[in-house]
């Protein structure tokens, strides 16, 4: 019996193929050279879950939070996601009929997807692996790449987005942008959400990264909601995972004006999961209220952004890379395409972890993505030296290609 192709195409990210790769090997690199291996490739969280939201778990399960859930979310935990939305994006006008929970935002992707699936979707490249590798051949969407234009920061291409949509049935988007780091300004995301309205196209927005922009001082406000366009085809797909250092919960929700939609991704979800984990969801409702938060958000902040002045500031200037403005990578040309599978294994080799570009989109072959928000400030420093001296050795001499690989 032959298994369907949505399953048959799909796999493990290049993200987890060098994370993988890089269990293997680190532990040989460190034995031989005494050196620390340096894990630039995986947006893991490399800082302390809130002790609230540990407590808040906690308490669910001694009060007895650990029952069947209901369907589309807890209503405790609904309220709590359109408090946080009014409170800290100014969202208003949204019932818990416009709200979903879903187990992190990478189902609730897939979820939106599938309602619509088979059908063709744009979005900007470089794009968030995952796309490629899972949620577009698992739904068996058509997606049609708009290059973002690097040398005008990641600028949008508006006529050949123009173009393009009126061919879709969907836009996605992401902001702050997986993987450059590019935030786009409010006037962009309405923009944006205008034309998608002209041509009758959804408009997706991928939120993970919302609460990490950077600035002088952080501000909640620098995020601005596709929801307070006041369009009804936009839907908000938002996870925990970065902005409470909680990967491993695996929660977040879909929110749109649409209810319709909403109603079917609560069947999906249903479908899947039978809902998101009761405790999960009460800790999580507990923790958007909770006192502490929001000193424990600007420390996390704080250290972030430590992370990434280290990262960038130690970088070398010939690299040309663009400073993040948001979430927590870089993404650099290192390397023509073709020699792009040599530079990440040279990398590898040298105690260096890092994802090639063409996980990002096939016009990015020979970039990498570099993640800094794993690993403290001092090790982001001795990556990155390490990183500018492979990356100078492998460019400046034509015969390095010819070396052994490990």
């Amino acid at each position: 019996m032959r298994i369907h192709r949505s399953f048959r195409n799909i796999g493990m990210s290049k993200i987890v193929q060098v994370s993988e790769k890089a269990k293997v090997w680190a532990p040989t690199f460190e034995k031989e050279s005494k050196l620390p291996f340096i894990y630039f490739q995986r947006g893991e969280v490399g800082y302390p879950t809130p002790s609230f939201l540990v407590d808040g778990f906690r308490e669910a399960i001694e009060k007895g939070h650990t029952k069947y859930p209901k369907p589309g979310g807890e209503d405790y935990f609904k309220e709590a996601v359109l408090s946080d939305l009014y409170e800290s994006y100014n969202v208003k006008g949204l019932k818990h009929e416009n709200v979903v929970a879903v187990y992190g935002g990478q189902e609730g992707l897939e979820l939106v997807f599938a309602a619509f699936r088979g059908r063709t979707v744009a979005g900007f490249t470089p794009c968030w692996s995952c796309m490629f590798d899972n949620i577009i051949p698992y739904t068996e969407s058509n997606f049609i790449s708009v290059p973002l234009i690097e040398s005008d920061n990641w600028g949008i291409p508006w006529k050949k987005l123009e173009e393009v949509l009126p061919n879709c049935e969907l836009f996605y988007f992401n902001s702050p942008h997986n993987p450059t780091g590019k935030v786009f300004s409010q006037d962009e995301v309405v923009r944006l959400t205008n034309l998608c309205e002209k041509y009758g196209v959804t408009f997706v927005s991928d939120e993970a990264y919302k609460g990490l922009i950077y600035g002088e001082n952080r501000r909640t406000f620098d995020h601005y909601s596709p929801l307070n366009t006041g369009h009804k085809n936009v839907v908000s797909v938002n996870t925990f995972s970065k902005v409470f250092a909680a990967t491993g919960f695996r929660i977040g929700f879909v929110a749109s004006p649409r209810e319709d939609l909403i109603a079917h991704i609560t069947g999906g979800n249903y479908t899947e999961t039978a809902g998101v984990s009761s405790p999960t969801q009460y800790a999580f409702a507990k923790a958007l209220r909770h006192p502490g938060r929001e000193a424990w958000e600007y420390e996390y902040w704080r250290e972030m952004t430590k992370r990434r002045a280290a990262l960038a500031d130690n970088l070398s200037p010939t690299l040309k890379a663009n400073k993040p403005e948001g979430a927590f990578y870089a993404f650099i040309k290192v390397a023509d395409a073709s020699n792009e599978a040599f530079v990440v294994n040279m990398l590898m080799q040298g105690g260096i972890a890092v994802v090639p570009g063409s996980a990002f989109g096939a016009d990015f072959a020979g970039y990498v993505r570099l993640s800094f928000s794993t690993l403290k400030t001092d090790l982001i420093e001795v990556g990155a030296n390490r990183f500018n001296d492979i990356v100078t050795r492998i460019n400046a001499d034509k015969n390095f290609c010819e070396q052994p690989l490990c």
